[in-house]
């Protein structure tokens, strides 16, 4: 699970996530990230 903390010049979302690979929190792009799919809390509807 990723929170989106905002967009990069070309509109891509940014994504910020736990990385066990580099095991720390990383931000990166949504579509490289793996992620594929986006929702919202209803609290934020």
């Amino acid at each position: 699970m990723g929170i989106v903390v905002g967009r990069r010049e070309d509109g891509k979302l940014l994504i910020c996530h736990c990385s066990s690979r580099q095991n720390n929190v990383v931000v990166t792009e949504f579509a490289a990230s793996g992620f594929t799919s986006l929702g919202r809390l209803d609290i934020f509807q």
